[in-house]
């Protein structure tokens, strides 16, 4: 049992957590975005909004993994520059994915790839020790 706790607690360390969010738009996929899913408080959610919903949570996560500098942050920013081009080559190349949905997940990874990226360095050089200026 703590064998697979391990196992899970690094692969949710090493995959990007937006990954998940573009599974789950493949699972529900392009012709069911404006499918009603539920309704709360009077407010209809359709699978497109479940979908960036899941997707800005997925990103607040990620910008937080990304404080902790390891090899395996490093490895996961790669991954998410990964499913970055990829999502990117869908859009740009397959037409039932060209839905304001997946752009706004792709522009969520950008994000992440950029933001992490910037973050990343900012923690690695506190945690290495530079100096503006030292030694």
């Amino acid at each position: 049992m703590k064998l697979f706790a391990r196992f899970v607690f690094r692969t949710v360390q090493v995959v990007p957590n937006l990954s998940w969010v573009f599974i789950f738009y493949f699972f529900v996929g392009p012709d069911r975005l404006e499918d009603y899913v539920f309704t709360v408080l009077e407010i209809e959610l359709t699978w497109a909004g479940v979908i960036i919903l899941a997707g800005a949570v997925a990103l607040a996560f990620e910008i937080m993994k990304s404080t902790i500098f390891s090899p395996w942050a490093v490895f996961e920013l790669m991954m998410s520059v990964v499913a970055l081009l990829g999502g990117a080559f869908f859009i740009l190349k397959s037409p039932p994915f060209m839905t304001e949905t997946f752009l706004i997940i792709v522009m969520f990874e950008f994000i992440d790839v950029v933001i992490g990226a910037w973050v990343m360095v900012s923690v690695a050089r506190r945690d290495i020790g530079f100096t503006p200026g030292g030694s």
